[in-house]
């Protein structure tokens, strides 16, 4: 896979996740539920985003990697929770 297939499939695979969280967050019985973000720092501002919306998930598992957004995604998801 050269360096252009890998930037895609990187920005496929965050915008894919990103559509599933807004999915997920329209369906019965996710607020209270336990909700996880695995490498995908775009994916866990989505999720940020939502909660600021009124989402609230009994659990979120954030594990971001990286080097962009990452720091930004974790700060936001604390001030989500608080």
């Amino acid at each position: 896979m050269d360096e252009r297939q890998q930037r895609r499939a990187h920005w496929l695979r965050d915008f894919l996740c990103g559509v599933l969280i807004g999915a997920g967050a329209i369906l019965p019985g996710v607020s209270g539920g336990v909700l996880a973000v695995g490498n995908a720092p775009t994916a866990l501002l989505e999720l940020c985003e939502l909660m600021e919306e009124g989402l609230r998930p009994a659990l979120v598992v954030a594990v971001p990697v990286g080097f962009v957004n990452v720091v930004e995604s974790k700060e936001r998801v604390f001030a989500a929770c608080e």
